[in-house]
């Protein structure tokens, strides 16, 4: 396989054929096909992303009531457990951070044995002020203004 890299930088690679991988690639689009577009059957969602395009809309007061012991308590139980331990982690990887800032101090950079593997720089960024727009200029504000819809989801 040749390619360029940048527009400018030539590399040839040599990609090795396998077979077996081949036959699971067509065996899964012939599942796909049969199973899915012939039979008009949508697939189940894999990632955050399919589950909202797949579901991008509620029916207004509706609740789906289970029991204890169904699939939809025991993943609601799964997803708590998660969301805590991401609480956790986020807060040891603050601490951590804290701590690694304290020693790169007034430094731009943490180098070990002459690899630098962290920088700690300013920077500049320029954003554009909405809420002084609006305020200085809400005709012209109202005119680009564009509203969205999304579903949230929020754990009592």
């Amino acid at each position: 396989m040749a390619v360029l890299i940048g527009g400018n930088k030539y590399r040839q690679y040599k990609i090795e054929r396998h077979q077996d991988f081949i036959d699971y690639l067509f065996e899964a689009a012939e599942s796909f096909w049969v199973n899915n577009v012939l039979a008009g059957v949508e697939p189940d969602a894999t990632t955050l992303q399919n589950a909202k395009d797949k579901y991008p809309r509620h029916n207004p007061d509706t609740t789906l009531d289970v029991e204890p012991d169904s699939e939809a308590a025991k993943v609601f139980e799964h997803y708590e457990s998660l969301k805590a331990q991401e609480k956790e982690v986020k807060a040891a990887l603050e601490l951590a951070q804290t701590d690694l800032i304290c020693q790169i101090q007034n430094n731009e950079a943490l180098a070990i044995d002459g690899e630098v593997v962290a920088t700690y720089k300013a920077q500049t960024a320029n954003k554009f002020d909405s809420k002084a727009f609006k305020k200085d200029m809400p005709e012209l504000a109202e005119k680009y203004i564009k509203q969205s819809e999304s579903r949230v989801m929020r754990v009592k």
